[in-house]
């Protein structure tokens, strides 16, 4: 299942990539390793000369492209969150009473951009569903369902405390303790780490809480080196840190498959490196730059890492015909489902909505658009037989 938030999840890991690239190449060509450092044009112009640099550029251009037309605005909220932690994360040498002033930074050029944007960035959908929020009122501001479930689930994890519900149970855990939720049943409450609470009690809590911890622990280690590579790496890890902390307070997007994997490898990556790194083995590994048989090995990886991007590349190229329609027919039939929902007795929609699943259908055939023709059918041929009868007898 992939929503709008799901999909702005991994856009954010995207963006961290991206970030990574960037900074590993900033500190390499530049040399500049410190914000105490100045920064200049001619920094900036090298930085743009730079290929590996322009290709981390593009590509998070690509990502942010993707978080501003998928619709979700608490991916929106988590870019400035990881955002703010980097910069943070940086500038801590001149001291931590900084944050305040790097975030009204950051809402001061969000606030610039939109308004030079005004005109153009209300087309992009994500920005659109801000317009969904009332801010009048405290009770406006709060009217979206999953402020209204949150009390349910909250309930049902004080019941199930301190082993809770089980895994992937909460669909049925929240249920009995149902009271302010809307009619809709929630499946997942919205809230990653609520769900986390009530399927897996204090224990799950401690589980997730340790993860950041080694996470943060091993950016920490990882900032005694001064290899380009690890200062990339601190950007991803603190923005990663930050966009999923906040975006999963409105959403579940870490628990898709997808998702999970690009989050455990880049973790994975950070701590992996943390272990390598130590402070009596710093010079030992900025003079390994010089020594020309680790230049040959880095040339073999090069070519080995070359050669696994382009077969990665290539097998994602195979299934991007399948993925995508995949999400076609999964669009189609969610608004198939949606209007034999609310118009079961309209024959011009059932109508379209049945000429709708047969393109699909003979563009991409699937057991499910060929249940949901036959329900469509179904309901089209009952609607006909009540229209031809006279009820006048």
């Amino acid at each position: 299942y992939i929503n709008h938030n799901n999909a702005a999840f991994l856009f954010n890991i995207g963006l961290g990539c991206s970030l990574a690239l960037v900074a590993a190449r900033f500190v390499s060509v530049t040399g500049i390793h410190s914000d105490e450092q100045d920064l200049n044009l001619n920094s900036i112009a090298l930085l743009l000369t730079d290929p590996n640099a322009l290709i981390g550029l593009i590509t998070g251009l690509i990502s942010a492209a993707g978080l501003l037309m998928c619709g979700s605005r608490a991916g929106l909220l988590a870019t400035v969150a990881g955002f703010v932690l980097v910069a943070a994360w940086f500038k801590r040498g001149r001291g931590w009473s900084t944050i305040p002033a790097i975030v009204a930074a950051t809402t001061f050029v969000l606030l610039v951009g939109f308004v030079i944007l005004a005109s153009f960035a209300k087309n992009l959908r994500s920005v659109q569903r801000f317009d969904r929020l009332s801010v009048r009122s405290v009770d406006g501001l709060f009217s979206d369902a999953r402020f209204q479930h949150w009390p349910d689930g909250i309930s049902a994890a004080r019941e199930y405390f301190p082993t809770g519900s089980g895994i992937s149970s909460y669909a049925f855990a929240y249920l009995p303790y149902q009271s302010s939720s809307p009619e809709s049943w929630f499946h997942h409450a919205d809230n990653l780490w609520l769900e986390l609470f009530v399927e897996q009690g204090l224990f799950g809590l401690i589980l997730a809480a340790s993860v950041i911890a080694v996470l943060i622990f091993s950016l920490v280690r990882i900032s005694n080196s001064n290899d380009p590579v690890d200062y990339g790496l601190q950007a991803a890890g603190w923005y990663i840190i930050g966009s999923t902390v906040w975006s999963q307070c409105f959403d579940f997007g870490l628990v898709i498959s997808g998702n999970l994997l690009a989050f455990t490898c880049l973790t994975s990556l950070v701590v992996a490196r943390s272990r390598s790194i130590s402070t009596s083995e710093f010079t030992r590994l900025t003079k390994r730059a010089n020594d020309a048989a680790i230049a040959a090995d880095d040339r073999s990886r090069r070519v080995i890492s070359g050669a696994m991007g382009a077969l990665f590349t290539f097998v994602a190229a195979i299934c991007l015909p399948t993925l995508y329609w995949d999400a076609v027919n999964d669009s189609v039939a969610r608004n198939a489902k949606r209007a034999l929902r609310l118009n079961r007795v309209e024959p011009a929609v059932l109508e379209l909505q049945s000429k709708a699943i047969e393109s699909a259908i003979a563009s991409a055939p699937s057991p499910k658009l060929f249940d949901l023709s036959a329900k469509l059918n179904r309901q089209a041929g009952r609607l006909q037989s009540v229209i031809e009868k006279d009820l006048t007898d």
